[in-house]
């Protein structure tokens, strides 16, 4: 889904754009009064949202209390209304257009889910909802089993590294290559082990190549490319 956060109270209006595949969790410690359902509702004793992302929390838990019934079980309907992303408006975070989504439906593309979140400080929001992406991203992947494009094993996610350009091999034969490959002082061949990609000379980037093999190694790597751009750098 996409995701827009606008600074709320400022003269000058800023909008920053960014790509959400689940907005941060919500934390409620709820305690049942002894006479739940019928005579109280349930207690909420604390409510936490990780990096304040929600601007009007105080909205969210009046809702929450004004759902109860006396006699009626409402923990149920709290649970369904956050999955579902209903509760959203209740909080000022409004929804691009007339289309209706609901969280986990697969029937609604990615890129029609569109929110705004208007909220006091963008530039804290931004890097935090950036990290929960990144580590939401990273938990999937580690979690899932996938199939390495050289050895063709199946492996689990955190045995194996996705590349800039997509394609995923077990960190085994990635490290028998690169190691390689330093030794040899080839480092043009450090990266993407795919046919297409080496045609295209795709090289690993610092991040991957650290992730791969021994920090004795990425020294001799960085060292091969300094030496390789000064080289150029003389020949031009």
């Amino acid at each position: 889904m996409d995701v827009f956060v606008r600074g709320s109270g400022n003269t000058e209006l800023q909008e920053h754009h960014l790509s959400l595949s689940s907005f941060p969790p919500i934390l409620l410690e709820i305690v049942l009064p002894p006479v739940y359902p019928l005579r109280a509702a349930p207690d909420i004793v604390s409510f936490h949202v990780s990096g304040s992302w929600i601007p009007h929390g105080g909205h969210l838990l009046s809702k929450l209390r004004g759902m109860w019934q006396p006699g009626e079980v409402v923990l149920y309907t709290w649970v369904e209304w956050i999955r579902s992303a209903d509760f959203l408006n209740s909080v000022n975070i409004v929804q691009d257009g007339a289309l209706r989504y609901v969280m986990g439906c697969d029937r609604v593309a990615d890129s029609d889910r569109k929110y705004r979140i208007p909220h006091p400080t963008p530039h804290l929001l931004l890097p935090f909802l950036t990290a929960h992406e990144s580590k939401s991203q990273s938990s999937k992947f580690n979690l899932t089993s996938h199939s390495c494009n050289v050895c063709f094993e199946t492996r689990k996610g955190a045995r194996c590294l996705q590349l800039s350009c997509n394609h995923i091999f077990c960190r085994a034969c990635l490290k028998d290559g690169w190691s390689l490959y330093i030794a040899e002082g080839d480092i043009a061949r450090v990266g993407c082990l795919d046919h297409e990609c080496v045609k295209d000379e795709q090289e690993a980037t610092e991040d991957e190549v650290r992730r791969v093999v021994t920090e004795e190694e990425v020294r001799r790597w960085k060292w091969l490319r300094e030496k390789r751009s000064a080289e150029r750098g003389e020949s031009h």
